[in-house]
């Protein structure tokens, strides 16, 4: 039996069209942005800023409900449906996983909501559950994930991708990967020249290969990708 390609993606701004997080602040805790002079992005304690902004949500008169309809309302981004709809079809091929610093319960929901939760095998993500103050919590997934190297608040994904591949590697013809942030330059630069990276175009993570020559770092070939159909008419060579 030949070997499988292994497909690694990221999800917020990857497999659905915008940050989860910030787009919920958006909806639901807009003060948060003055609150922090419109910089999210805090500098440590990531997870911890999540929870906050549960809490908040729930302080400006919100629900667990309202939070869990909101997640059921993210859409895919563009042409996402054709692509999960190829992998589907030919699924014997490849073996698919998500690394993300979202939650297992926000990603298993929106793949649910599209249907395509059947097309992965792993989701590699932070834990949540509802606590008993009835407000949605994060919890990490592992301690040594939380501080990413090349950016700092959010999860390695290198680390959890290293981990999960160490006594795999053999299994795999080939790798791809799809994301748009700084933290999958982290993950990028793991890859081999037999590998793929597909970044999403003018997102960070495409900036920082062409723009700040980053590119210089890696050894996979790089795809830029608009929509889901760049990637799958891509990937049928294969």
């Amino acid at each position: 039996m030949s070997k499988r390609h292994l497909f690694v993606f990221d999800f917020d701004q990857t497999i659905i069209d915008l940050d989860s997080e910030f787009a919920m602040v958006e909806k639901y805790a807009p003060d948060l942005y003055k609150e922090y002079n419109g910089d999210l992005c805090v500098k440590d304690h990531w997870i911890e800023f999540n929870n906050y902004i549960y809490t908040r949500i729930v302080q400006n008169g919100y629900t667990y409900e309202d939070v869990i309809k909101f997640f059921h309302s993210l859409k895919l981004s563009p042409n996402m449906e054709e692509l999960f709809d190829y992998i589907r079809k030919n699924k014997e091929k490849y073996e698919v996983i998500i690394i993300t610093g979202n939650n297992e319960q926000v990603v298993n929901i929106v793949l649910s909501s599209h249907k395509i939760r059947d097309c992965f095998d792993h989701i590699l993500c932070n834990k949540s559950i509802r606590d008993k103050k009835n407000i949605f919590k994060i919890t990490s997934v592992n301690e040594k994930y939380e501080h990413c190297e090349v950016d700092r608040p959010f999860l390695c994904k290198s680390l959890f991708f290293e981990d999960f591949i160490k006594d795999k590697i053999d299994k795999y013809d080939k790798i791809f990967y799809a994301g748009d942030g700084t933290n999958d330059f982290c993950l990028s630069k793991k890859l081999g020249k037999n590998d793929v990276i597909f970044p999403r175009v003018n997102y960070s993570l495409y900036k920082i290969l062409f723009e700040k020559d980053g590119k210089k770092e890696i050894k996979a070939e790089i795809i830029p990708w608009n929509n889901g159909k760049d990637i799958c008419e891509y990937i049928k060579k294969y």
